[in-house]
């Protein structure tokens, strides 16, 4: 008996795929958006290392960069981010 089965999971309508899925080789998020995503060309993170740092023309926003690759991140509304504990207060 697999977990699946013990557990009621097993479901004659859930079938794997006919085809294998293509792995993904790209991390989503890689060009430029206005909702979020990464900064148009990756400039900002392009020679700093690795971590998170405050958007100064936008104290809500702040950059994480991942090996020279900037994304956009938001704090919750009516947060600002705190680069003294880097998070959102």
């Amino acid at each position: 008996m697999t977990p699946k089965d013990a557990l009621g999971l097993q479901s004659a309508s859930c079938k794997a795929p006919a085809l294998p899925i293509a792995p993904i080789t790209e991390a989503p998020g890689t060009g430029s958006t206005s909702s979020g995503g990464s900064l148009g060309g990756n400039v900002f993170c392009a020679n700093k290392a690795s971590g998170l740092y405050l958007d100064p023309a936008d104290k809500n926003a702040f950059y994480s960069c991942l090996n020279g690759q900037t994304f956009t991140q938001h704090c919750q509304p009516s947060l600002i981010f705190d680069a003294s504990c880097a998070c959102c207060n």
